[in-house]
């Protein structure tokens, strides 16, 4: 017997008793008896979805389908909601319309908690500014308050009445004045977006 098959010989018998053959099937391994390494399964996480690209996840959007390019408050609702109401000559009730109007920018902005801004009324030019001043500010007042009815809060909303300062048509026709008769809503709680 040559030295190195005696060598081999006592080696595999002195390892013998440590050591041990396992075969997984795909590999086989010769080493210290040991457990075989738990197997971790990790799931995929499933990527956060932002279906109508607005910058707010689907998880947190309250306002899932604002138009692309819109901008949004951390809620996903839009920022430039506004509503332009008409009334009546002489008059600060609201048509069915305006309620439509107004119930749509509720919608828009993810509900009556959020709506918050600015409302402004305003007059033709038909009249002392007075007296149009009293006018626009009461038809504010008429939109704040069905607003108020339907959840808002009004602390949230800023009142004013412009009376005949800032037309946005010729007063000189009764098309204009028609045009001219209106409350403007404009939210103001997004940072100046």
């Amino acid at each position: 017997m040559t030295y190195g098959k005696l060598f081999a010989i006592c080696t595999a018998l002195a390892l013998g008793a440590c050591t041990t053959t396992t075969n997984y099937g795909w590999v086989e391994v010769n080493g210290p008896k040991q457990a075989p390494a738990p197997v971790v399964v990790v799931e995929a996480q499933p990527q956060p979805v932002d279906s109508d690209g607005d910058g707010v996840f689907d998880d947190t959007d309250q306002c899932p389908n604002t138009p692309r390019g819109t901008p949004v408050d951390a809620t996903g609702c839009s920022c430039k909601a506004s509503a332009q109401l008409q009334f009546a000559f002489n008059k600060a009730e609201l048509t069915e319309e305006d309620r439509n109007k107004l119930d749509a920018l509720i919608a828009q902005v993810g509900g009556p908690q959020f709506v918050s801004g600015e409302v402004a009324g305003h007059t033709d030019s038909i009249g002392s500014q007075e007296y149009n001043l009293k006018l626009s500010l009461r038809r504010a007042q008429a939109a704040v308050d069905y607003l108020v009815a339907r959840g808002a809060t009004r602390s949230s909303i800023k009142v004013s009445g412009k009376g005949y300062a800032e037309p946005v048509a010729d007063n000189s026709t009764a098309e204009g004045r028609a045009q001219n008769r209106r409350v403007t809503l404009t939210r103001t709680d997004c940072g100046g977006q």
